[in-house]
């Protein structure tokens, strides 16, 4: 049974035995990429999930890439797709950016800190 939730996100994932290049995976719902653990790849109960599996292609003398520079690759990929089939910088709103902006800022500063300025802006 493969994957998909409510809100319409697939999962996809780089297999050993994929046939299907990273750069054929369509996007044209939102995606998520899982990546495997180095040794032992994707757990045979990931790779049934998957909506899509995919290959890097690798060309010369490589015969596999460590984690980080496969979720690097697939993630540059995906992102460089989606921007260029939007002709956009990103899918959010002007809005939704604010809002992520600032929950991001709120996350970031210690809650001490935090309950201290609520509290001088508005003094109980």
């Amino acid at each position: 049974l493969k994957y998909i939730d409510n809100n319409g996100i697939s999962l996809a994932g780089g297999t050993v035995n994929a046939t299907t290049p990273l750069q054929e995976v369509p996007l044209t719902t939102p995606i998520c990429i899982i990546i495997g653990n180095e040794n032992r790849g994707l757990s045979s109960q990931s790779i049934n999930a998957l909506s899509h599996q995919y290959k890097i292609t690798m060309h010369g003398m490589v015969e596999s890439l460590n984690l980080s520079v496969a979720a690097a690759i697939s993630l540059y990929d995906v992102t460089q797709r989606k921007r260029s089939s939007l002709e956009a910088g990103g899918d959010l709103t002007k809005d939704e950016i604010e809002d992520g902006t600032a929950k991001f800022y709120l996350n970031s500063i210690r809650n001490r800190i935090l309950r201290g300025l609520f509290n001088q802006i508005n003094p109980t």
